[in-house]
């Protein structure tokens, strides 16, 4: 018989190095006010108590809860959602790509990462495998990897389950944890959007996906009208993005970042011409506080 050489000490370090390897690569293109906002964020006692109860409860019942519900991607079933996975996950060069569900068409609508920094996994719901373009929904993909790539899945899950099954969370944490956590959430939606650019290499896509994601779910959208950020279609597009002023941020700070030096590298692109990344994170900065 075969020997199986299998040290869980060796297993351990190369877990926690993958997951220091991917806090290496999302450095490169987070948006740094988002890891600041997160290192103050993890001080607060109730956020703190929140992922650390997230954590117990996914590696107790919450994740097998969450599977029995759903079904897992694969070249044979949803062949889009798996192809537009693995597009995305080779285009942000992340190495280790956790496994696509399609959720129960009971639970939230939505693009999520959860579990823990070496547990995770993507659910998607399957309204979006309809309502999306292939191309689109590589960029909806490769946005939800960036919180993969950047270690943001607990701070991603302690929020889902804090906003939509916040039973086993002790009272008192609740609402300020969600608070906390929600304002977060809004400096992560810009890192996890440059993470959907770079899966798409195209502004048009990108913002399209984020435009579908908030509700855009029908007719045609114009991806090359859709590079200006001052020329969105008028009519119901334009409503929607009248009406939600952080998804009109999001869409701003996109264009800030399809600018940037890193962005052209990171495509390809050896044009030497192109926004420090700095900059660039100050200007968004002043857009979000706008």
């Amino acid at each position: 018989m075969a020997q199986i050489d299998f040290d869980l000490a060796r297993y351990i370090a190369h877990r926690k190095g993958r997951v220091l390897q991917r806090a290496r690569d999302g450095a490169a293109y987070g948006f740094s006010r988002e890891l600041r906002h997160r290192r103050n964020l993890i001080a607060l006692r109730p956020v703190s108590f929140a992922i650390d109860a997230t954590s117990r409860q996914w590696k107790g019942s919450a994740k097998n809860e969450l599977l029995e519900a759903s079904a897992r991607s694969s070249s044979a079933c949803h062949p889009r959602l798996f192809q537009a996975a693995e597009a995305a996950a080779n285009a942000l060069t992340l190495e280790h790509r956790p496994p696509m569900y399609v959720s129960d068409t009971n639970a939230p609508v939505g693009s999520w990462a959860l579990g823990t920094d070496d547990d995770s996994l993507i659910v998607i719901h399957p309204l979006w495998l309809d309502a999306l373009s292939d191309s689109e929904l590589q960029a909806v993909i490769g946005r939800t990897l960036g919180y993969v790539q950047n270690n943001l899945v607990p701070y991603s899950t302690a929020l889902y389950y804090l906003e939509h099954d916040a039973f086993f969370f002790v009272r008192w944490i609740v609402t300020p944890a969600i608070m906390a956590l929600r304002a977060w959430a809004k400096r992560a939606d810009i890192t996890c959007d440059r993470a959907g650019l770079i899966a798409t290499r195209s502004v048009g896509i990108s913002v399209a996906s984020m435009l579908r994601s908030e509700g855009a779910f029908a007719g045609p959208l114009d991806y090359d009208g859709l590079l200006d950020p001052r020329s969105l279609p008028t009519g119901p597009v334009s409503e929607l993005v009248a009406d939600n002023k952080h998804l009109k941020h999001r869409i701003a700070a996109l264009h800030v970042f399809s600018k940037t030096y890193l962005y052209s590298q990171l495509i390809g692109d050896q044009s030497p011409d192109g926004m420090a990344t700095d900059k660039a994170d100050e200007l968004v900065s002043e857009i979000l506080e706008g």
